[in-house]
């Protein structure tokens, strides 16, 4: 049979290579996993959007936060261009539905960095009172089981990659770090 519909984008940067392949091939392309926002912008007539935009995530942390009356977040992000706009735009959601909340400070790290300590510390020093990790899905786990390791009393919450969604990822962060999960 012929083929009649892509379905896919879970993992980096699959979405950004099916979507061009949809168009020539003038079939639908269902984007369940990227929530790159640059994907977004270069949408064609046949990428269909099912997984919320990264914008959209941001928007809804800064109205959780706001809901949950924080008003000093850290940021926690990694040191390239995804992520550096992820944390601007994050710093935009605050902004407009932070309810007078304001960035207590951030950091950048690296992909990978095996030891957050410096960041634990620079988030007690700040004074934060919600911690948020704009960072890679395996790094998410890392940092929490070290800042539970630590006794950092601040809560956590996590950019929701699409694998962080799945069933045996928040096993994983509840066994690694089962203190830390709001």
């Amino acid at each position: 049979g012929r083929l009649t519909a892509l379905v896919g984008g879970v993992g980096d940067g699959q979405a950004e290579v099916l979507a061009p392949i949809a168009e020539k091939a003038k079939i639908p392309f269902f984007n369940i996993g990227s929530s790159h926002d640059a994907l977004r912008r270069a949408c064609g007539r046949y990428t269909f959007h099912v997984e919320s935009s990264a914008a959209m995530y941001l928007d809804v942390m800064a109205q959780w936060l706001a809901a949950n009356g924080k008003k000093k977040p850290f940021v926690i992000h990694e040191n390239n261009d995804v992520s550096n706009a992820l944390q601007a735009r994050f710093v935009k959601a605050v902004e407009r539905h932070g309810a007078g909340a304001t960035i207590a400070g951030k950091a950048a790290v690296k992909p990978e960095q095996p030891v957050y300590f410096n960041e634990l510390n620079a988030i007690e020093a700040a004074g934060a009172d919600l911690i948020v990790l704009l960072i890679n899905a395996v790094d998410q786990i890392a940092f929490l089981a070290q800042e539970e390791t630590v006794d950092v009393d601040i809560p956590s919450i996590t950019f929701p990659e699409t694998i962080s969604q799945t069933r045996d990822y928040i096993s994983s962060v509840r066994a690694l770090a089962p203190l830390d999960n709001p």
